[in-house]
């Protein structure tokens, strides 16, 4: 057996890489007696990239172990990206002899850290202001906090991502009744049909858009070349497929990275980790079961939620944030406007309550709010 320091990163990776380039014949002809023979060639193709994102560097373990996860998590399909991922990713995490935020601030001599705290969606990422500031005064180190009071995303429109923040109850005062702007429109959807329609039509209108949902779906494999993608968000009658895994078109859907920008990439339904870092004029956004509104408050239902990164170790506390800002990621990807759709009735109902508008859009050349009366 192999021992490697915590700083052989490096070594690590590559020793990984070219097992499982050695060993993807034998890898394929063990998973051709179960199944369809490629478990191998996935393999060798998520570590080949693992290789190539390495390029140069030499990094610790636990950064080796964290960039075999998110490549894997993220380029690869099937059921061996999010097994071997999150494994890889969790394998990361317990290697880790320091913080990162304590990392960045011991390699640079003036770090600064940009941060949306409601932008963390995964057990493990790091980075609050009260994190930072514990790091700095740790070692004597003054630290400022500059608030970056405009921003573009959304239209640039602050009112409205005040209103989903507290929509969420990431911030105190609980949900506020949307007043709408010049900037942002913001509507309520009875059902998916009605939701995807009128992206539909937006689309007709020269409008990018997109649909995309909580994680409360199971995420099938992808298919093979030439097969249908399977339906896997269904609501009733209606159903659609996720957005691919891989970094490769099947049955003319475009690969995971291009899901936002593709025109094809409108039938499928995008999860956080593929919507995040995107933007799109009209943003359609489901709000699954893992997140209802019950009385006078929001609650989270871990047990909706099909996200293989939420482990039984992850504090009920952890999954109920991660879970308010996945929808603050998806409720904040339209540029001109957002239609939402919740799977709960009493959710639906509150939802209507805050927002009064109706499913058709605004005229581009009629200045105003859109409103269902």
């Amino acid at each position: 057996m192999t021992n490697y320091p915590s700083s052989a990163g490096r070594k690590l990776v590559l020793a990984l890489v070219r097992v499982i380039e050695e060993n993807k014949v034998y890898l394929s002809e063990i998973d051709g007696k179960i199944g369809d023979g490629d478990h191998g060639i996935n393999m060798a193709k998520g570590f080949g990239l693992v290789k190539t994102r390495l390029g140069e560097r030499e990094v610790p373990v636990s950064e080796g172990l964290t960039l075999i996860g998110q490549t894997l998590l993220t380029e690869i399909g099937g059921s061996m990206g999010p097994l071997y991922g999150t494994f890889f990713l969790q394998m990361g995490l317990q290697a880790k002899d320091r913080a990162q935020i304590d990392e960045l601030i011991d390699v640079a001599h003036v770090p600064v850290f940009f941060l949306d705290e409601h932008q963390v969606v995964r057990p493990g990422e790091m980075g609050t202001v009260d994190e930072i500031r514990e790091a700095a005064a740790r070692r004597g180190i003054d630290c400022h906090v500059v608030p970056l009071d405009s921003q573009f995303r959304c239209g640039g429109s602050d009112a409205y991502l005040r209103w989903v923040v507290r929509l969420l109850g990431l911030e105190p005062g609980g949900p506020v009744v949307w007043e709408p702007d010049d900037r942002m429109q913001l509507l309520v959807a009875d059902s998916p049909e009605e939701l995807e329609a009128f992206l539909d039509a937006r689309r007709a209108e020269k409008y990018g858009a997109r649909m995309s949902a909580g994680y409360c779906w199971r995420w099938s494999s992808e298919p093979k070349p030439g097969d249908p993608l399977p339906p896997d968000v269904v609501i009733g009658g209606w159903a659609r497929p996720w957005n691919l895994r891989g970094d490769r078109s099947v049955s003319g859907a475009p690969p995971s990275a291009l899901w936002a920008t593709d025109p094809a990439g409108f039938g499928q339904i995008g999860c956080v980790y593929t919507a995040q870092g995107f933007e799109y004029d009209w943003s359609g956004v489901i709000i699954g079961p893992d997140l209802v509104w019950r009385g006078d408050r929001w609650v989270t239902d871990r047990t909706a939620s099909k996200d293989p990164v939420f482990k039984k170790s992850t504090p009920d506390t952890d999954v109920d944030r991660l879970i308010r800002n996945t929808y603050k990621v998806l409720l904040t990807r339209g540029m001109v406007g957002t239609i939402v759709y919740s799977t709960d009735p009493e959710t639906r109902e509150k939802l209507r309550e805050l927002v009064s508008g109706r499913s058709e859009p605004r005229p581009a050349a009629i200045e105003g709010p859109l409103l269902r009366r």
